[in-house]
């Protein structure tokens, strides 16, 4: 009973947010009757299309300040979102506060310059929560701009776009608003569902406002663009919760030092390395773009295709340049030619004209009749063998193409033969059809029924994959482990305390991992006496609390045997001395020769945003170099940490490249979750790096041992 009463509260909470986000009726205050005024501008836009659910509270007119005066104004009617247009602060508040007094249940401040980090903008924030508290009042914003909602028809903008797509875009910048809604219009023709750019997040928060719009009954993808992970683990569980019911992509901004600064210059959001925040999103099953020409092509095909059920592929084209780049671009993410079965490949011949190979892609160019293309993919939809059909060439347009108008029934019924094979169980169709840009009424058809269709082969192919990798998203979201609140930031008046490796080897020996076994020596006879005891060729590392990059002062020395420990110790010695001249040495470590195997490199770290981190990849000397590590926020399961691994390079060697013997990749996927749990549970580890970890066909060996805690001062 009691998790019900808590969920109750919440559930009510999420959908008075969901109203705000996609309101029915709104409130413009500003200076509505100033022409050239956001006010102004705002309230001429919104009612062309909402007409008598908009209502305008001129601020020069009207003591915003008064409630009394505001609900005179108002004269009982109530909205579900206000909108404060050109405001100054103290206005801003006052308004706020007389708006929430009269039972308005959410503000959105629609105004630049409401700086979040500097003192100012801290003070204001403040304030605003301050006086708003007693009322529940919600705040979109500062810097906030919307709402652009096709699916209710209030839009704060002019728009070329005619109804709604079923995508919900939320962004934090308003620019980036205006030109995925014109990317949209230009791509389908409509408009987003929900869009808001929610700006400075004083109050609602992007993970909120991601979870209030999933719910709603049109949006069939969310598509955000944030700029670091303000809001941590909590904006990616509910990027998480999200992704379980409906696709959702992501563009990152801020994920480069210069990007980080302009962030913070506008909205006040850090910014987070790239490699971190696709790893985060990767766990939460969420689509990364790189390029805002990729964002909005991305979420409409995801709005519009059923789901991947495989990774077989029939590709059909009407020129052999588009049907071989198009099986490129699908075989590179991961897409196999389906192989046909005699039934359907007799099925083919009747319709091209000609004979059709077991297993490539389908040329109808030249040889066939204008309506074979559409007449060869309703047969590979029909066909068990075939995950997803893709279709590339000038298929549907060929009245453009040829300049003849006799073509365009053809085009159309053709086009209506396929549709008539589309539906439930049927493989998702992706055309890349060159003539789009041009609208043919034949290819809006197409759109209508669930056909992903784009001019270029990229845009097209990206979202097969992006088919294909929710696909695989869905299948192993058993498996993943569910993001969970933890403490993320370093303790509190902490400095990091780098430990020496024999100290680094016992702290995680407390957590139960256990690294190769070792001594530590002081001395010439020490060093031969441990050498003799292992019996074997030893491995010697310098220990001092200066010196972290051993090998990049002399600090190692391998395959030491018993004849020449001695001497190999005062060699090892007297080079540390004179390259480090201030390093204290403690002693000297002393480790069995680790066996010949395949170097990854697995560690942890405490992100300030993102919370405890667990990465892996190739390892060695050159991991710095070749960068080739992928991260998730921890924990995660062996499972996850298998797929972690199948993402990198060194997947391939330890697998047996080139006859080399394969290593046990279990063992390497055991450590990562095992490591990921030991992060997730000591708030006063750092960082931990196993680099290189040498992995065999019998086991893992744990060659150099780094860790940093936090240490108070």
């Amino acid at each position: 009973m009691a998790d019900n009463k808590t969920s109750e509260p919440k559930a009510e909470a999420a959908g008075l947010l969901a109203r705000a986000l996609a309101p029915e009726s709104m409130l413009i205050v500003g200076r509505t009757t100033v022409h050239g005024s956001e006010a102004h501008y705002t309230a001429d836009s919104v009612r062309r299309r909402g007409g008598s659910r908009v209502t305008s509270l001129d601020i020069d007119s009207v003591d915003v300040s008064d409630a009394d005066a505001v609900r005179v104004a108002l004269d009982g009617r109530v909205a579900d979102l206000a909108l404060l247009c050109d405001l100054s602060p103290g206005e801003t508040i006052d308004a706020a506060a007389a708006l929430a007094e009269s039972g308005l249940p959410a503000c959105a401040i629609i105004h630049g310059g409401f700086d979040a980090l500097d003192s100012g903008g801290v003070a204001f924030a403040e304030r605003l929560l301050r006086r708003l508290a007693p009322y529940g009042m919600r705040v979109i914003g500062p810097n906030a701009f919307g709402p652009m909602n096709h699916g209710t028809g209030l839009v704060t903008r002019p728009t070329h776009a005619a109804g709604s797509s079923g995508v919900a875009v939320l962004t934090q910048s308003g620019n980036i608003l205006l030109d995925a809604m014109l990317a949209l219009a230009e791509e389908t023709g409509r408009g987003p569902s929900v869009g808001w750019a929610i700006g400075n997040m004083v109050d609602v928060t992007l993970a909120e406002a991601v979870s209030a719009v999933a719910s709603l009954d049109d949006v069939r993808v969310i598509a955000v663009h944030c700029e670091g992970a303000r809001g941590g683990r909590r904006l990616f569980r509910a990027l998480q919760d999200a992704a379980v019911a409906i696709p959702v992509v992501l563009l990152m901004g801020a994920t480069s030092e210069a990007g980080q600064r302009s962030a913070v210059s506008h909205t006040g959001s850090m910014g987070v390395p790239r490699v971190i925040m696709s790893g985060a999103a990767s766990k939460a099953g969420v689509h990364v773009v790189e390029r805002t020409d990729d964002f909005m092509p991305l979420a409409d095909a995801l709005a519009r295709a059923p789901r991947c059920s495989g990774n077989r592929v029939a590709i059909i084209a009407d020129g052999g340049g588009h049907a071989t780049l198009a099986a490129d671009r699908l075989t590179e993410a991961g897409f196999v030619l389906a192989r046909l079965t005699a039934e359907t490949a007799q099925d083919l011949e009747m319709v091209a004209g000609h004979a059709i190979g077991e297993s490539e892609p389908l040329d109808i160019g030249g040889r066939s009749r204008p309506d074979a293309a559409f007449a060869a993919a309703a047969v590979l939809a029909r066909a068990d063998e075939v995950d997803l059909v893709f279709l590339a060439g000038a298929m549907g347009a060929y009245a453009l193409n040829y300049d003849d108008a006799t073509l365009e029934r053809v085009d159309i019924e053709s086009v209506r033969a396929l549709t008539r094979q589309l539906g439930a169980g049927r493989p998702p169709v992706v055309a890349a059809l060159f003539h789009s840009g041009l609208q043919p009424p034949s290819h809006q058809i197409l759109r209508d029924a669930g056909v992903v269709v784009s001019r270029s082969i990229d845009h097209a192919a990206a979202a097969a994959a992006a088919l294909l990798e929710r696909s695989r998203f869905l299948a192993d979201a058993t498996t993943t482990d569910p993001y969970v609140e933890l403490a993320t930031c370093v303790m509190s008046g902490a400095r990091p305390l780098p430990l020496d490796e024999p100290s680094a080897r016992a702290r995680l020996a407390q957590e139960g991992l256990s690294a190769a076994h070792h001594e530590v020596v002081t001395d010439a006879a020490g060093a031969k006496a441990a050498v003799a005891r292992f019996d074997t060729a030893c491995a010697f590392k310098i220990v001092s609390p200066q010196i972290i990059h051993k090998s990049e002062v002399g600090g190692v020395a391998l395959d030491v045997g018993q004849n020449d420990a001695g001497d190999r110790f005062d060699d090892l010695v007297r080079r540390v001395s004179l390259a480090v001249s201030e390093a204290t040495i403690e002693g000297v470590l002393v480790t069995p020769m680790a066996p010949r195997g395949v170097e990854v490199i697995v560690g942890a770290h405490r992100d300030p945003d993102l919370g405890p981190c667990v990465a892996v990849g190739t390892g060695g000397y050159y991991a710095e170099l070749l960068q080739d590590v992928v991260f998730r926020p921890a924990p995660v399961s062996t499972a996850e940490a298998s797929r972690m691994l199948e993402s990198t390079k060194a997947h391939v060697l330890l697998h047996g490249y080139r006859g080399e013997r394969p290593g046990d990749v279990r063992a390497v996927a055991a450590l990562i979750s095992q490591l990921s749990r030991i992060i997730v549970k000591s708030h006063d580890l750092r960082e931990i790096d196993l680099n290189p970890v040498i992995v065999t066909d019998d086991g893992l060996h744990l060659v150099d041992v780094r860790v940093v805690v936090d240490a108070l001062e």
